[in-house]
């Protein structure tokens, strides 16, 4: 294997040469940062100055650095200061304090990865291995090259990669993993080639044949040797001198010693050419060697006595030593033993003289050390001393202009003291106001709206309930479009009511979220069928893509969830005039108890510029002016949603392009479970029980719709009212009943008040409070007075029944007549339905499907009504369809089998 230190020593003349440049180059750099007008600009060239000095002069170098680093610090640039550690490290590199080099080299990687300049901490990467290989840390070494390396592979390569792999095999080769060492020398070759850098190609193909010799592969060996040799550029004898040297080894070990002696003589006779002495005695002594494998005794001799003034002359011990040693070696095996053993002797007194000569260096640097630093520490105490007596000449002087400065400051930062004390104290006042203020502010903002949660919700409640009762009723075409159409407003107005309650419960922070098992998919399929009517009224096609996680029960909020996609969902469908809404979900990732799941809905609607999009997540916000007179709504849908999947830990995002639709996404991640959601369907059986209920409700519609509403679900109840909460203690003190339905603000004593006084008295009977706030504190405050439950205004007929059942463990009739039914209702159904039939048929025959559609939504309820359960679902079925010919199929199903039961009346006649 090649010397390294002859490889190190064959470069002198190109490190002159580069010290030359170097010298040229550091002035220019200094020139430069003086006539730089800005910090980071002097910093730049004084980095870079100090690097072009690490192979000149270094310590001069490690003083430029750090005035760059006291510049760049100031800038406050992470890559400029990078920079700066980097050129003070290959200056204490290239002086020979490692540590000091190693310190600045992983001060400049971290600020690189910190500011994202990865690819330019490969090379530091690459300093860091020299400096290891340099101390023969090989193993460290390699790793440091393999992470340049791996920095490199995802960089633009500017002509360094095939450097970082030739040193990745050099190390292999010095740890003797020849194969693995031939692996990166092939990948340097490669990038050397494309690169066109024929000298560095010669370089490689010298570390090929040194692994190929490790591994006993001679032939390929002196091939690579002999191809470093043809890359080699004119006049380049130094490589050539150290290529024949490599040849004359690889023969060597071969034993074809003939081969070896004349490619070292070719190596000695170009050393001797270029009059380097010190390769020369080494190329020498090489050959004398082998000249003793071939015991061809006299011209070892020969040589070795030549060789020998040289080593003297050139001042080379070591190099003399050896000759000594195998000069002893020759004549013994000749058989002269008198010369054999004068040389030897010769040899060991010069090891002994070696020895004392190294000691007395040690002593001499270290003698020259204390002189140094004696010298130094009398220097000091001499300028100690004449500092002293010059400050003594103005300590007077001195003492009392400080006095007189102190004197000044301290009455200064009393005056300031008073007044920043009475700025503080203003301040605090006003900072008090303020807190007060916003205080009363939140009082009286929360106190509106549990008062506009109250007036609005009252009269709300009222409205829904009854056009709830009356939409079950059957009813002509017109008095149905009336009802629908009341219905759906009420519904509108208590879509913006909520949305702006909601929006208050995000910013005050008391907006609560549940932590139950549910299926994301059951949410997102009853958001389909929530907004299936109003797709099939404009003609759009609304569909379910989330197959992949159908069976998927994860932990959270199901209310919450269903809530952002119906937002989502309610736009879409809004702002979309043709084509298709998509509501997609999938898994993103699995990781442990944990499950991160995308989705999105897709319209192919009018599309939201970019300069809109960031405007429509703020509140009371729409695209356009126009689309709130166009499609109605706050603008606070999307905010709402928004600050849901914040507060889930997921961001909402939106992909748009004018023309072409949008897409709202986001990514939730929640615990996965096997536990079982609770079901949220009302089975009600059939119950004769009868009870008795006081209801304490002043307002008379409201009261109408409770009444109304308990005596469907309820027929066996008998109500008593009372018009206030004094008049309901009077009624409970003079009889006993079942059950109170509660209302919270009524005149006189309230709700709260009367149930207070109620359990005060003894008094356990079951009290529902009934209340249109949704403030938190009332419906706390609702069972801290002695309330069972609550149930808020509007009300739906599932929380009704559900409400009434639990508190006195009734089980309530359902609504639709199984098993005879409401006579009055059936009458009703039986008498409309002749000409709804004869609707449903010109229908068929025209073949419109959307009217065929909106004909299904409006008898679906009173088939309800009337018992006919089965086809009321599949009326719902048929709504929920796409294929026009599977619609029109169950069409004439239910048309064919309503007829049976007309016929069955005789309520119809063909």
């Amino acid at each position: 294997m090649i010397r390294i230190c002859l490889s190190i020593f064959g470069c002198i003349f190109l490190l002159v040469e580069l010290h030359a440049q170097d010298v040229t180059q550091v002035d220019r750099y200094l020139q430069s940062s003086e006539q730089a007008t800005t910090d980071s600009a002097r910093a730049n060239n004084l980095w870079q100055a100090a690097f072009n000095c690490a192979h000149s002069d270094p310590k001069r170098g490690i003083e430029i650095g750090h005035r760059a680093l006291a510049i760049g610090l100031k800038t406050e640039n992470k890559k400029l200061i990078a920079d700066c550690h980097n050129s003070i490290g290959y200056c204490f590199d290239s002086s020979g304090s490692a540590d000091s080099a190693l310190f600045h080299y992983q001060e400049s990687i971290r600020l690189l990865l910190s500011s994202g300049h990865k690819c330019e901490s490969a090379g530091v990467y690459a300093n860091i291995g020299t400096l290891q290989k340099r101390r023969n840390q090989l193993t460290e070494a390699l790793s440091s090259f393999l992470q340049a390396y791996d920095i490199q592979k995802d960089c633009p390569d500017l002509g360094y990669h095939g450097s970082t792999l030739y040193s990745i095999g050099s190390c292999y080769n010095a740890m003797e993993n020849f194969e693995k060492a031939l692996e990166y020398f092939r990948l340097s070759l490669q990038k050397e080639v494309e690169n066109g850098n024929k000298a560095k190609q010669g370089l490689v193909h010298n570390g090929m044949a040194n692994a190929y010799s490790g591994l006993g592969d001679y032939g390929k060996s002196i091939a690579s040797f002999r191809e470093s040799l043809r890359l080699q550029p004119e006049g380049n004898l130094y490589e050539k001198a150290y290529a024949y040297e490599g040849i004359s080894q690889v023969f060597d070990k071969m034993n074809q010693m003939d081969s070896a002696v004349y490619y070292c003589s070719e190596a000695r006779d170009i050393f001797l050419e270029l009059n380097v002495p010190f390769d020369l005695v080494y190329e020498s002594t090489l050959l004398a060697g082998y000249y003793v494998k071939m015991k061809r005794w006299e011209e070892a001799e020969k040589l070795l006595l030549a060789t020998l003034p040289v080593s003297e002359k050139e001042n080379l011990p070591y190099d003399r030593l050896n000759i000594l040693a195998s000069l002893a070696d020759v004549f013994e095996m000749k058989g002269d033993y008198r010369q054999a053993f004068e040389y030897l002797d010769k040899s060991m007194l010069l090891r002994d003289s070696l020895k004392l000569d190294e000691q007395k260096a040690n002593m001499a640097e270290l003698a020259g050390k204390y002189e140094t630093e004696a010298r130094d520490r009398q220097i000091a105490l001499e300028q100690e001393k004449n500092r002293r007596l010059e400050l003594q000449k103005y300590v007077f002087l001195g003492g009392a202009i400080f006095l007189f400065l102190l004197a000044l400051i301290l009455i200064n930062r009393y005056l300031s003291k008073q007044r920043t004390a009475r700025e503080l104290a203003e301040k605090n006042i006003q900072i008090e106001k303020e807190k007060k203020r916003a205080e009363d502010s939140e009082k009286v903002k929360q106190q509106f709206l549990a008062n506009m949660s109250h007036e609005i919700r009252t009269p709300m409640n009222a409205i829904t309930g009854l056009s709830r009762r009356l939409r079950s009723l059957p009813l002509d075409e017109r008095s149905r479009e009336y009802a629908d159409a009341i219905h759906h407003s009420s519904q509108n107005l208590m879509v913006i009511l909520n949305d702006i309650l909601d929006l208050s419960k995000i910013e005050a922070g008391k907006m609560v979220f549940e932590s139950v098992p549910f299926r994301p998919y059951d949410e997102m399929k009853q958001c389909i069928q929530v907004f299936a009517s109003a797709a099939s009224e404009k003609g759009l096609k609304l569909k379910l893509s989330a197959d992949d996680i159908q069976y998927l029960v994860v932990k959270g909020d199901p209310a919450r969830f269903s809530q952002v996609l119906n937002n989502l969902v309610s736009n879409a469908v809004k702002f979309t005039v043709q084509g298709e809404v998509i509501i997609s979900g999938r898994m993103v990732s699995s990781q442990d108890e944990n499950v991160k799941l995308k989705f999105a809905v897709s319209d192919d609607g009018p599309g939201i510029p970019e300069d809109k999009q960031r405007l429509i997540f703020e509140s009371f916000t729409q695209a356009n002016i126009s689309d709130s007179r166009k499609h109605g709504g706050t603008g606070l849908g999307l905010t709402i949603a928004s600050e849901l999947i914040r507060i889930m830990q997921g961001k909402l995002e939106l992909e748009s392009t004018p023309g072409k639709g949008s897409t709202f996404s986001f990514i939730v991640e929640m615990p996965a479970t096997d536990a079982l959601p609770e079901t949220s369907e009302a089975h009600f059986n059939a119950s004769e029980r009868a009870f008795h209920a006081l209801v304490a409700e002043d307002n008379d519609y409201n009261y109408l719709v409770t009444a109304d509403t308990m005596k469907h679900f309820f027929p066996a109840a008998k109500l008593y009212r009372a018009h206030n909460g004094e008049e309901a203690l009077k009624m409970l003190d003079e009889d006993d009943y079942d059950l109170v339905i509660m209302d919270i603000q009524m005149p006189g004593i309230d709700g709260y008040e009367a149930t207070m006084q109620l359990r005060k008295k003894g008094n356990e009977v079951p009290v529902i409070g009934f209340t249109a706030s949704v403030i938190q504190e009332d419906l706390d405050r609702c069972m801290e007075s002695g309330m069972n439950s609550v149930l808020m205004k509007p009300f739906r007929d599932e929380d009704f029944v559900k409400t009434i059942s639990g508190a006195i463990r009734l089980q309530p009739v359902d609504g639709s007549v199984k098993s005879g039914g409401d006579s009055v209702q059936r009458d009703l159904f039986f008498e409309f339905m002749p000409a709804r039939i004869d609707e449903l048929s010109k229908l068929i025959i025209t073949g419109s499907v959307n009217d065929v559609k909106r004909w299904m939504h409006t008898v679906r309820p009173q088939l309800h009504a009337v018992g006919l359960e089965e086809l009321a679902e599949l009326a719902v079925s048929a709504e929920m369809k796409e294929n026009e010919s599977e619609i029109l199929a169950i069409a004439v199903n239910i048309q064919d089998r309503i007829l049976v039961e007309l016929r069955k009346m005789k309520a119809y006649d063909e």
